[in-house]
C-alpha cells in the first residue's frame, strides 16, 4: 500500500505533470491494482458561504470557480481544479482497464456538480453512498459521500447519523462544529480533514477483498488451464 500526499514534499506534488504522468504510467503498466482518492475539498466548501471565515470560491452557478477572483484566489481554484481533472483522468482510463477506485469529499461540496465527476457518477458499475464521520467515532458529523468502482464501499451506508442535527446518535454528545478557527490559528475544516480510524480501516478491507477475490479467480483459471 502506498500513500500518496503533498505533506511529504514536493515529490508528491499532483499538480506537478512529472508526477502525473508517473501515476498515470503506473496504472497503464498495471502496477496499481486500486486507489482511494481524497480531493482537497477546502476550495468546494460551502462553508465558505457563511461569512465568518475564507471567502468563497465556487458557487452552484460556478463550480468550476468564480468569475473575478484575485489572481491569489485563482491560483487556489486553478491547483485544486487541476488536480480535480487529474483524478478524472485517473478514473477513466481505471474503468478502462477494470481497476477499482473510490473518491471521497463531503456531501455537500461543490465538487459533485462538476461536469466531470457528475459524469463519473453516472458511469456503469460506478455506486455512491453517504455516510458520516461521527459515526466511525470522529468528533464532526462531517456528512460524506463516496463513490467508487468495483469495489463495495455500500457497507459505509449503515453508519448515518440519524440524530438531531446537533447531537450525535452514536455518543450522544454534540458535535463539534467545523466553524471558525482553533486556538492554534487552524481552521477547524482543516482539523477535520483526516478520516477516523475505523473508517479507514473499513475501505481498505473492501478493496483488499477485491483483490483478494481477484487473485483466487485468477489462480482458479491457472487450475483448470
Amino acid at each position: 500500500m502506498l500513500w500518496w500526499d503533498i505533506d511529504f514534499g514536493e515529490s508528491y506534488d499532483l499538480t506537478l505533470a512529472k508526477n502525473q504522468h508517473l501515476l498515470m504510467g503506473w496504472l497503464a503498466g498495471g502496477l496499481i491494482r486500486g486507489f482511494h482518492v481524497a480531493l482537497p475539498c477546502q476550495t468546494y466548501s460551502r462553508i465558505r458561504d457563511r461569512g465568518n471565515g475564507p471567502p468563497p470560491l465556487r458557487s452552484d452557478a460556478f463550480p468550476w470557480g468564480l468569475p473575478g477572483l484575485s489572481p491569489a484566489l485563482q491560483h487556489k481554484v486553478s491547483l485544486s481544479n487541476n488536480l480535480t481533472r487529474f483524478a478524472c483522468r485517473l478514473f477513466r482510463d481505471a474503468i478502462l482497464r477494470r481497476v477499482p477506485w473510490s473518491l471521497e469529499n463531503p456531501r455537500t461540496s461543490r465538487l459533485w456538480l462538476c461536469n466531470s465527476i457528475s459524469a463519473l457518477v453516472k458511469r456503469k458499475n460506478v455506486s455512491t453512498v453517504h455516510t458520516d464521520f461521527c459515526m466511525w467515532a470522529g468528533p464532526f458529523k462531517k456528512a460524506t459521500t463516496f463513490v467508487s468502482y468495483l469495489v463495495d464501499l455500500s457497507g459505509l451506508g449503515a453508519r448515518r447519523c440519524l440524530g438531531s442535527r446537533r447531537v450525535c446518535a452514536r455518543s450522544g454528545e454534540p458535535h463539534k462544529q467545523l466553524i471558525g478557527k482553533r486556538e492554534d490559528g487552524v481552521f477547524w475544516t482543516k482539523v477535520a480533514e483526516p478520516y477516523p480510524a475505523p473508517l479507514c480501516k473499513f475501505i481498505a478491507k473492501r478493496f483488499c477483498d477485491v483483490v483478494a477475490a481477484r487473485t483466487a479467480q485468477n489462480f482458479d483459471r491457472y487450475l483448470s488451464s
